[in-house]
């Protein structure tokens, strides 16, 4: 089994974790559900856990607004 971790970083800064998560789930669900499909999980302040590639525009990494 193979899992890749990125690392997210949202600006402006969330104001809580609650706030972070719901930015990350607004991404993985409407912005670019074809990228996180399977989702990803979020840790809620800097750590993405994907277990599979992401399909980013960028090839391994890209810049994402939601």
């Amino acid at each position: 089994m193979r899992f890749l971790m990125r690392t997210v970083d949202i600006t402006p800064v969330p104001r809580n974790f609650r706030h972070a998560q719901e930015i990350v789930d607004r991404l993985q669900t409407h912005t670019a559900p074809d990228v996180f499909r399977p989702k990803a999980l979020y840790d809620g302040q800097a750590i993405l856990f994907a277990s599979h590639q992401l399909n980013l525009p960028g090839g391994g990494s890209g810049n994402v607004n939601t």
